[in-house]
């Protein structure tokens, strides 16, 4: 499994990351230059799930929305 993050999100993308990294050390997660989802982007935490959104509305309810999909 794939997990990209926009490097242009708001501030917090770095913090799920390490806590991704940390819970799944062998998960594929890295920040991309732009995940060209610009609106997304600008008004939300989210990152592409190989390819598909996914979003939350902050960005600890984006960390138990991947960990859902990760364990299951």
């Amino acid at each position: 499994m794939k997990i990209r993050f926009c490097e242009h999100s708001p501030k917090g993308k770095s913090r799920l990351v390490k806590q991704l990294a940390a819970e799944f050390p062998g998960l594929d997660v890295k920040v991309k230059g732009c995940c060209k989802q610009c609106k997304t982007c600008r008004s939300t935490p989210f990152c592409l799930v190989d390819q598909q959104l996914v979003s939350g509305n902050s960005w600890d309810e984006l960390f138990l929305t991947l960990r859902k999909r990760l364990t299951i």
